[in-house]
């Protein structure tokens, strides 16, 4: 089991970046105020979905991952 802390960061934590960091799931830059971190990936707070049900995972404390797919607590469970 891959369990990973779903930590949210505010763009201004990272002094003098000039470029966006890019979200793994849309593959569009993030110029949000917040990004979510998770598993050395960097995901806009709107594309962090379990890969199951679709559960916007921004305001959950944790997912877990399964070959490279996201999952919610319940989903990967099954």
């Amino acid at each position: 089991m891959r369990f990973n802390n779903v930590r949210q960061k505010t763009i201004s934590e990272e002094p003098d970046q000039t470029e966006y960091r890019i979200c793994s799931a849309c593959g569009g830059p993030i110029t949000d105020k917040f990004l979510l971190e998770v598993s050395q990936s960097t995901w806009h707070t709107s594309c962090l979905r379990c890969c199951i049900c679709q559960l916007l995972l921004d305001n959950e404390p944790s997912c877990f991952i399964r070959d490279q797919a996201i999952y919610c607590k319940a989903d990967y469970a099954k």
